[in-house]
């Protein structure tokens, strides 16, 4: 297929005005050497300016746009995006998608991604933790292979012993 120009496109708009049926008008062009289809030459009838390209819009992601995304997360860190993008339309007026507003909040070098690990320490969220006592309570009843004694499966792992030594340093820390 030949690149059409502007004067063919000029031309076949013409002979369109003239009556000419599309595929008149293609058997026209081959006969001098432009070979175009009939869809070709039906989007020529159409419209004056065929295949001009489209310029590139403004950027939303501006500067400003990049410190007010910056300045409402410096108030509030933990906004998800969604929320980031209804303050800047509702506050600033400012429409920019949710991808946009990630884009951004990366750019600027907010990181929000959870830890892969978090050790429990030794102090930190004790009462969160439950005691060997409750998991041993919450745990199903079985028959030990060797004595035939109903046992839960973490009895076989735990002593009395131990069990004990834990709640005594449980109490210890409690008071501490």
């Amino acid at each position: 297929m030949a690149v059409i120009n502007a004067q063919v496109s000029e031309l076949i708009r013409s002979l369109r005005k003239k009556g000419w049926t599309t595929s008149v008008i293609a058997k026209h062009l081959a006969t001098t050497g432009i070979r175009a289809s009939l869809r070709t030459i039906q989007r020529h009838c159409l419209c004056a300016v065929v295949g001009k390209k489209k310029g590139r819009k403004p950027r939303k992601l501006t500067s400003q746009v990049m410190e007010i995304i910056d300045s409402i997360l410096r108030a509030d860190d933990e906004l998800p995006a969604r929320k980031v993008k209804e303050l800047l339309q509702s506050r600033h007026n400012i429409t920019i998608g949710l991808h946009s507003v990630r884009k951004a909040v990366r750019t600027l070098g907010w990181n929000f991604g959870k830890p892969r690990f978090v050790p429990m320490t030794r102090g930190k969220n004790k009462d969160l933790r439950p005691s060997p006592r409750v998991l041993l309570d919450s745990q199903p009843i079985i028959r030990a292979p060797s004595t035939g004694e109903e046992v839960t499966r973490s009895e076989a792992f735990w002593s009395e012993d131990d069990l004990q030594d834990v709640e005594l340093r449980d109490r210890e820390s409690k008071e501490a």
